[in-house]
């Protein structure tokens, strides 16, 4: 590794008695140069020597090479380097020996010193140091790279511990700042930025001294004598002398000639359902995490910090892609990384790609070939080798793919089908679909054929059947491999069975089994939903059979349209108009009424003459048809509408919310949210008015507790109607994990 640093020039003030030790040193090194300009290499049979200004040889040819490594070939300092086996080493201009040829490079630096290089005495790596002219040593031969900084400083890097660590070193060999970190570079006033491995930044002066810690995320200087910092997304300033300027808990901080201009960050504040002040924290955003645990957005930057506002975890660089039950996984530059929702770091390393499923963790790593590793939900590594590609696991089995060939292995990593196949579906009922040599078949779990791999193609229709496709020829099996039916028709799979469809439009209804319930004669066989009855028609005639076949309703009772099931009460249509059978097809509520709707709370909506009521399941008409819309009776509570509003009655009819209202919506905890012009308010279950419609937004949220907007202000209510927290707050959430609130002040 090279390191290319430009040459920096000092802001420091230098006196005169300062300068007397260069400039003689410049005087004296211009003398040495002048002389040096008149030595002359020459060859000899293919060897090489120096001759002095008069044409003298003061170094005999008898060297592969005489000069510099870098082609130069001018002595400096009085020596001048020689080649031999291959090797450099250091000669003076009068021959006299002053190293033996065991350096790599040689190379001037800086018109002062020798850089160097020579392989390791105990690796076969290129270790570099700095001779002077006498060929001793002035910095030792430890290090990876040497860069100059000036004439009396230079950035090294250095292996520790099997890491590259960069630090600075004078020309003695004194460490001006510590070879620990993972990059140094430098401001434009020569100041020195350090960052450490985990990417956080210090800053040091340019003789060394230490003015701020590596601790920030960020460091600017917007000002020549304020130092900007980030941290955590939150940013303060500093002076150069290392005092705290501004307090690190601002969102920006700008400067107008000599004033800051400071923007600060929104305040969230934790409440209890007392609206006791828990904590409060300076964020853009924030979100509940885990117990006590909140990601926290600042300035681009997500952290996870506690409601004593420690911080956790932070995210440089990341965001949050994806939070599951146990982990939580960040994405940024390419790298994924996994932690626990407790902010724990759970594999160390970052990785190209990571995804999850119930029971394993996939990682990809940069490697070129089997990249893939796979972990269990405590940090175990399953896989005894990298793979090509994985999948998600089906019945704890892993699809692995190696050599271009898939199988599975098991949550110990043993192969249970080793990877020769090229395709492998997912484990259902301990049975696979593998696609072997261009053929298909199926498998159990110990590898054994179940269906043998002759079959042009193979799918699973459904959880124990499977269909074999060769042009129009089908063959159907169960998952024992045994050939259930093998038939030409054409064949629709549906969730209640299959249908036929022979030469003609007509359909019939196939099992799983592979077994026919129906012949091939009807126009449409339709599901009921929720149910395990299936209509069949021919051309207006409806009938009804279970999905064993058992014939429930004949269609000789010419019923027009199946409504469907509620409380095993049929709605049906039949001579243009509405009713109710039972299982057994008996006339449970005649066909009188203009429209029904299905049974709930034991009552049903019945249409006559243009208006709704409700019969119970004895047809009694419980509730007069004086209604202009209707919905389903819920917890003994049904909305209705009348003259263009809408109100709630009871089971006996009575009007618990008078129609005066433009719109009603039963929340999920047995309130309803009342519209009136165009604002809202709350009732429960029994009428009673628990908040007046006055607000712009009502949100329910159990616990006899709502979230409520009034004029762009948040609060929320009690079921009495008081606030337990204010509408004073730009924006509330509910965290549904620890039960509180997060409220945004203005």
């Amino acid at each position: 590794m090279t390191w290319r640093v430009s040459h920096l020039k000092s802001d420091l003030i230098i006196n005169i008695k300062s300068l007397v030790p260069s400039i003689c040193f410049l005087l004296w090194f211009s003398a040495v140069l002048a002389a040096q300009e008149n030595y002359a290499v020459f060859e000899e049979n293919g060897k090489f020597g120096l001759k002095d200004e008069i044409g003298e040889v003061v170094i005999p040819a008898s060297y592969e090479n005489l000069g510099w490594s870098d082609n130069n070939n001018v002595p400096v300092g009085g020596a001048i380097g020689y080649k031999r086996n291959g090797s450099w080493g250091l000669i003076s201009v009068k021959n006299k020996i002053l190293t033996s040829p065991d350096y790599h490079d040689l190379v001037i630096l800086e018109n002062q010193y020798i850089l160097a290089s020579r392989i390791g005495k105990f690796s076969n790596s290129l270790l570099f140091g700095i001779l002077n002219f006498d060929g001793t040593a002035r910095v030792s031969f430890k290090y990876r790279s040497i860069s100059p900084i000036d004439n009396q400083k230079f950035l090294v890097v250095e292996q520790k511990e099997g890491v590259l660590k960069t630090g600075i070193i004078t020309d003695k060999d004194v460490v001006v700042i510590p070879i620990v970190y993972r990059d140094v570079h430098f401001d434009d006033r020569g100041n020195i930025i350090v960052r450490t491995f985990g990417d956080l930044l210090g800053l040091n002066t340019a003789e060394g001294r230490k003015v701020l810690e590596p601790e920030f995320n960020k460091i600017t200087f917007p000002k020549s004598d304020v130092i900007r910092v980030e941290k955590h997304g939150l940013q303060g300033a500093y002076k150069f002398d290392g005092s705290k300027f501004i307090e690190i808990n601002k969102k920006t901080i700008s400067f107008d000639n000599d004033e800051p201009f400071i923007e600060e960050f929104p305040q969230w504040e934790l409440r209890n359902t007392k609206n006791e002040l828990i904590s409060s924290i300076s964020a853009d955003s924030i979100k509940e995490l885990d117990k006590d645990l909140y990601i926290v957005s600042r300035n681009g930057i997500q952290v996870i910090e506690n409601i004593d506002r420690d911080h956790v975890l932070s995210f440089q660089g990341q965001e949050v892609d994806l939070i599951s039950d146990k982990f939580l996984i960040t994405r940024g530059d390419e790298k994924y990384h996994i932690y626990k929702r407790n902010g724990d770091k759970f594999l160390k390393e970052a990785y190209d790609s990571i995804f999850l499923d119930d029971e394993y963790i996939f990682t990809k790593t940069f490697r070129k070939s089997n990249p893939w590793d796979i972990y269990s939900k405590y940090g175990n590594k399953i896989s005894k080798f990298g793979y090509q590609d994985v999948r998600k696991s089906s019945e704890r089995y892993i699809p692995v793919k190696r050599s271009g060939y898939w199988g599975f292995i098991d949550f110990s990593g043993q192969n249970i089908l080793k990877c020769k196949f090229d395709s492998v579906g997912d484990f259902k009922n301990k049975r696979v679909i593998l696609k072997f040599y261009d053929t298909w078949g199926l498998a159990n779990n110990y590898g054994d054929w179940v269906i043998l791999p002759f079959e042009h193609s193979l799918k699973r229709v459904f959880s124990n059947t499977y269909l074999s496709q060769k042009e129009r020829s089908l063959k159907i099996y169960d998952g024992e491999g045994n050939l259930l039916r093998r038939t030409t028709e054409i064949l629709e799979f549906r969730d209640f069975g299959i249908l036929v469809r022979g030469d003609s439009t007509k359909v019939g209804l196939m099992g799983e089994d592979g077994q026919m319930i129906t012949s091939v004669a009807y126009d449409a066989i339709e599901n009921i939903e929720g149910t395990d009855l299936v209509t069949i028609r021919i051309e207006e005639d409806l009938g009804i059979i279970n999905k064993r076949g058992r014939l429930i309703i004949p269609m000789e009772e010419h019923y027009q349209e199946i409504v469907g099931v509620g409380q095993n009460y049929i709605g049906i249509k039949k001579d243009n108009k509405y009713g109710f059978i039972d299982f057994r097809g008996l006339l449970r509520i005649a066909n009188r009424y203009d429209s029904i709707k299905l049974f709930a709370d034991s009552l049903a909506a019945v249409k006559l003459n243009d208006k709704w009521g409700f019969v119970d399941i004895y047809e009694k008409l419980i509730i007069q048809p004086n209604y202009e819309q209707v919905g389903q009776f819920m917890d003994g509570v049904a909305i209705v509408g009348y003259q263009g509003k809408e109100g709630l009655i009871s089971r006996k009819g009575e009007l618990l919310i008078d129609y005066k209202y433009d719109k009603i919506i039963r929340t999920d905890y047995g309130h309803f949210i009342v519209y009136e012009n165009g604002k809202a308010g709350l009732v429960n279950q029994t009428g009673k008015l628990i908040a007046y419609p006055k607000y712009d937004y009502i949100k329910d949220i159990g616990n006899d507790q709502l979230i409520v907007n009034s004029n762009g202000r948040w609060g929320v209510l009690k079921n009495d109607g008081t606030y337990s927290i204010p509408a004073l707050f730009q924006e509330i959430i509910f965290d549904t994990i620890n039960y509180r609130y997060l409220t945004k002040k203005y």
